[in-house]
């Protein structure tokens, strides 16, 4: 088993992300204890493109993003039972939970809730199909609010499909985020739901030019 630390810092040396990852545990998995990011919005969108996805030229979109920005345990196979495929899940016990911002201070908190979360995405490519890769991926959030009388639960879930043959790949990408809010004020339950297609086609034209395009 090994051991390794990571922390990132700005430029004012004020706190921000950290790792503490135990890797090769039972000789099978890394766990870690992280705020570096999430498994789900790791594949918010991986159709090909030869530089950045359209969501990333349209501004804001409500995409799958999981507990990015949460401090959890994050536990990752990166071939269960040798089959070929990734799993990659975490957990935290407090939704919106960062990093300490001073020496000795305690987490911060988001919209002051709490409530835990989890995910998890499966990824790989398909046996004996050469050039196909699959993913899916599911997150769940329970939170009572500490401002307010209610509760408010939270569901993602995606899945993709590329296909990569010569220079050529193609992809598509489908995420649904569904929000439902509960209050005891007579009315006010309601749920949002966001569902986003994303198709995205590269060519390599050569080993210094690529051209694509992509969708949302």
């Amino acid at each position: 088993t090994t051991v390794s630390y990571k922390q990132t810092v700005g430029d004012a040396f004020a706190f921000n992300d950290s790792e503490l990852v135990f890797g090769n545990v039972l000789g099978m998995m890394d766990v870690a204890m992280t705020s570096t990011g999430s498994p789900i919005s790791a594949i918010d969108d991986v159709t090909p493109t030869a530089f950045e996805e359209a969501n990333a030229l349209i501004g804001s979109i409500d995409d799958v993003n999981g507990m990015d920005g949460t401090y959890g345990i994050r536990v990752t196979m990166a071939d269960l039972l040798g089959s070929g495929f990734k799993v990659d899940a975490m957990y935290t016990t407090d939704v919106g939970s960062g990093d300490a911002q001073s020496d000795n201070g305690t987490s911060g908190e988001l919209g002051g809730t709490s409530g835990d979360g989890s995910e998890i995405t499966i990824t790989g490519s398909v046996p004996m199909v050469e050039g196909l890769d699959v993913g899916v991926g599911y997150y769940t959030q329970d939170t009572e609010s500490k401002l307010t009388t209610g509760n408010f639960a939270q569901d993602e879930g995606t899945a993709y499909i590329k296909y990569s043959t010569g220079p050529v790949s193609v992809g598509y990408q489908r995420g649904v985020v569904s929000i439902d809010t509960a209050t005891t004020t007579a009315g006010s339950n309601y749920n949002t739901t966001y569902d986003n297609e994303m198709i995205g086609i590269s060519y390599k034209i050569s080993d210094d030019l690529s051209v694509s395009y992509n969708e949302l």
